[in-house]
């Protein structure tokens, strides 16, 4: 299977995160219940609109064609960080805060430039979270000084 598609466009309108969990429920002769997990973790459908003009537009139309009913690498809009400083190619850390966002050792990080062309998905190096700063596994090789981070471990979806 293909690595999964990255959505770098930036969502528009209303955005909703719906989670949905999977248990089954065995009732016992003497009426007590016993609840079982049949799914690891709950299945995310992230919801959002997006308005684009011009060549972006060409661009989002272009990557849905090609990658509508796989998997894809969306940026969870809460969990989005503005750069706190500019970032040289070859930084192994991201000065970002990162508190009450869902940032894990392992997970993917999106750097995003000013341009939906400009961005790198990166894997977060275990252990690589604390409040102010993202350690990145690689460095990045986007070239704008600022911009937005966002992606977090379980934006991994499915369409």
């Amino acid at each position: 299977m293909a690595d999964p598609a990255v959505w770098p466009f930036a969502p528009g309108g209303e955005y909703s995160e719906e989670l949905a969990w999977l248990t089954d429920m065995l009732q016992a002769p003497s009426g007590g219940t016993q609840h079982r997990r049949l799914r690891q973790s709950p299945r995310t459908v992230i919801a959002f609109a997006a308005l684009e003009s011009g060549a972006v537009r060409r661009r989002m139309e272009l990557l849905l064609r090609a990658n509508s009913a796989l998997p894809w690498w969306v940026p969870v809009a809460i969990d989005v960080r503005s750069l706190g400083s500019a970032v040289s190619i070859g930084a192994t850390s991201l000065p970002v805060t990162v508190d009450n966002a869902r940032f894990i050792g392992g997970g993917k990080v999106l750097v995003m430039g000013n341009d939906s062309a400009q961005y790198e998905l990166l894997s977060i190096a275990s252990g690589g979270v604390s409040g102010s700063a993202l350690s990145a596994g690689r460095a990045p090789s986007v070239q704008q000084s600022s911009g937005e981070v966002g992606v977090g471990a379980g934006s991994h979806l499915h369409c």
